[in-house]
């Protein structure tokens, strides 16, 4: 049985690593470890405050959490894993394995992910080509976000616009 920090629940078999048989979002589930753990690693009690390893993993979470929100805001930038890197604090290798331990995907995975959900609203509710949402959300290469948007959505970028046209159009799909 899954809770949602909204009172909901329900009843799911999930394989952990299995993202797709989750019942809730990966980036929802990464948002509320990410908070769970910022509130008891923050916690005034001094037991918490003991333990180093804890502490340092909090850091890491609030380096990880200023990363994502970063990335965020600056997706359309080229985001390189040297910077990533340099913000953190890490070693390449400890960063690779703290990155997808936290977010369940790799730091290249994770920023066309960000890119592909800002592409959408540009292919839904604007004129823009498909090409121009491409470059406008930050890829420099139209292979590869046509080949993240289909990994993301299952179909590629022309056909979800061409889709989503015709059903808020109401008419039938060919």
């Amino acid at each position: 049985m899954f809770f949602h920090r909204d009172g909901g629940y329900c009843r799911q078999d999930a394989n952990p690593s299995r993202p797709e048989t989750w019942p809730y979002a990966r980036e929802e589930i990464a948002n509320v470890y990410l908070n769970c753990t910022e509130r008891f690693l923050f916690s005034e009690n001094d037991a918490v405050q003991n333990l180093t390893p804890m502490l340092r993993l909090s850091r890491e979470s609030k380096k990880l959490k200023d990363l994502l929100d970063y990335i965020d805001a600056h997706y359309k930038e080229k985001l390189t894993r040297n910077f990533a890197l340099k913000k953190i604090g890490m070693s390449k290798s400890r960063f690779s394995s703290f990155f997808r331990s936290q977010t369940g995907m790799t730091y290249i995975e994770y920023i066309n992910k960000a890119r592909i959900e800002k592409a959408v609203p540009l292919l839904i509710e604007t004129d823009m080509t498909v090409e121009s949402a491409g470059f406008e959300c930050g890829f420099d290469s139209l292979p590869i976000f046509y080949k993240c948007f289909k990994k993301q959505y299952g179909m590629s970028p022309a056909r979800f616009k061409i889709v989503r046209q015709k059903c808020i159009t109401g008419s039938e799909l060919n």
